[in-house]
């Protein structure tokens, strides 16, 4: 007879007594505040911050194939860990610790369900405990070795493109005065909010508001209209940081440009950026690179970063931000950063690598086409071509409503067709180190239905979480197959009969017509927080 003793932490969910090995059992605590993601399981309760971890925390109702019901305050969660993983199992309420003997387990019972390895019975109480198989509830999901294959993956198909492409320019546009500008999107590095907290700095030149800090790194914070001459305006809730990396000499400069407000990323050939006029070419307005004609009623002026400081002033605010030599080979990975767009879906906030974004632009007029895949909304006309757009809120399964002036279209290349989706509002731009992102739990991924989720983002040490998304992996590859055939159809109607009168005869962006489609307005007074 073996003498070898299990102690089970035993719980309830419905009528049934479960236990589970202790030494699977990290910790037990109350209900945290859950963050939802997009179609998963229904067994997946959402996403929670234990103590700047992200725990997924599954529904051991739901798992077990009981009747959901709604938590009360005997609800807790047993956080498990098996070989490293980890995982929030939600049960109805934690009875007792109880310690049993091998000889007083049963081997599984038929009927008892995957999750259950066998019976113990517990002579004290004359009780039966059902034992939970724990390895059952991590699943082992198949993945490509490139497993959370990332937007290049899908970028190589772009060399397979049969359309004629053009140079193009990335570019960040905001606000300064009455004036729009914009910054190459290689010289930003990220976009955030004006700091509260600005500390004044004797003897520094005159457009400098001073210090702040990003990330426990000095950043000059750098009042940009006036250096343009456009003014000196108190900023208000729509300001922002366009936070700016420029080289010189080896050294790199990283400084905050504050701007009234963050309009768009835009995506532009390279042919609407005309020189400066003759006359704007003047010693002090050298930072002046071009002028983008995006349409006859807009004009946006392109500022080269690199010329924005005269020599004395580089070295200067190099001075005041701390000019200290990195040692490149002793850099720690986790260090290196990426830039993510974060938007807004419901109470949710999402981030996408600003590599996959061509540009974000205001809801235009979207029109219906006939033999539409279900999963397009419509089309809308972004300066002459077609693009079809998809709604996340459809997409992710969540209650739809109407657009209004702060949703925003972020376009993006699926599957060598552009596309445009439809997010309640886009945030800022922000740069989320390796070590600041988790990847996502198994148990998220195993329907494959949420394979675009590639990983969860954690911001001041998980005070806000993103769930970060790739966005090209949003449509299946027969729904990308699909959209590819149907852009192609798009653009082989005969334009005249295609459009009628009046339709797509504004650019994206512009207001449209009273008495047609609704749609969001492009004043800027009612612009939105972000982008």
């Amino acid at each position: 007879m073996s003498d070898e003793k299990r102690q089970l932490v035993c719980f309830y969910l419905g009528k049934e007594k479960y236990g589970v090995n202790i030494d699977f059992v990290q910790e037990i605590i109350r209900m945290p505040v859950l963050m939802k993601a997009p179609l998963t399981p229904p067994h997946i309760e959402g996403l929670a911050n234990l103590r700047g971890t992200i725990l997924t925390v599954v529904n051991g109702r739901v798992r077990f194939g009981i009747e959901r019901r709604e938590f009360d305050e005997s609800n807790r969660v047993i956080v498990l860990d098996y070989q490293g993983k980890r995982l929030g199992f939600i049960v109805d309420r934690v009875s007792d610790v109880v310690t049993v003997s091998e000889e007083d387990i049963e081997k599984k019972e038929t009927g008892r369900g995957e999750f259950v390895e066998g019976v113990a019975k517990v002579t004290e109480e004359g009780s039966l405990v059902l034992i939970v198989n724990v390895e059952k509830l991590f699943p082992r999901v198949a993945r490509k070795s490139a497993a959370a294959a990332s937007h290049r993956t899908f970028a190589a198909d772009d060399n397979g493109k049969t359309k004629e492409q053009e140079e193009e320019s990335q570019l960040v546009s905001f606000r300064v005065g009455k004036e729009e500008f914009a910054l190459e999107i290689v010289d930003v590095q990220e976009i955030v909010y004006l700091p509260e907290e600005i500390s004044q700095v004797p003897g520094a030149p005159y457009y400098c508001e001073g210090l702040a800090s990003l990330r426990g790194k000095l950043l000059p914070i750098i009042r940009l209209g006036s250096i343009l001459g456009t003014g000196e305006e108190e900023f208000d809730e729509r300001a922002r940081v366009v936070v700016v990396n420029i080289v010189r000499g080896g050294r790199r400069l990283t400084a905050g440009l504050a701007v009234d407000g963050v309009s768009e990323v835009l995506r532009v050939p390279k042919r609407f950026i005309e020189p400066v006029p003759a006359l704007l070419r003047t010693r002090e307005a050298e930072f002046l690179a071009g002028i983008c004609n995006i349409d006859s009623s807009r004009l946006v002026h392109v500022l080269d970063a690199g010329k924005l400081f005269s020599d004395a002033d580089y070295e200067a605010l190099l001075y005041e931000q701390g000019d200290e030599e990195e040692d490149k080979g002793t850099l720690d990975l986790r260090d290196e950063e990426e830039q993510y767009v974060t938007f807004q879906l419901d109470a949710q906030e999402y981030g996408a690598p600003i590599s996959q974004v061509q540009e974000i632009i205001r809801v235009p007029q979207i029109f219906a086409v006939p033999r539409a895949p279900e999963f397009v909304d419509g089309v809308i006309n972004i300066r002459g071509e077609i693009v079809p757009v998809v709604d996340l809120r459809k997409r992710f399964g969540l209650e739809e409503r109407g657009l209004s002036e702060v949703n925003r279209i972020i376009v993006v290349d699926l599957g060598n067709a552009r596309t445009g989706l439809i997010v309640d509002a886009v945030r800022e731009v922000l740069g989320l180190s390796r070590g600041d992102i988790e990847q996502v739990s198994e148990v998220f991924v195993e329907s494959g239905k949420a394979s675009f989720l590639s990983g969860i983002g954690k911001v001041h040490q998980g005070e806000r979480i993103l769930i970060l998304l790739d966005l090209l992996r949003l449509l299946s590859r027969e729904e990308r197959d699909e959209l590819k055939h149907f852009s192609s159809e798009v653009e082989q109607e005969s334009r005249e009969e295609l459009t009628g009168p009046g339709q797509f005869s504004g650019e994206a962006g512009e207001e449209v017509e009273e008495g047609s489609e609704p749609g969001p307005s492009t004043d800027e007074e009612d612009q939105g927080p972000g982008c």
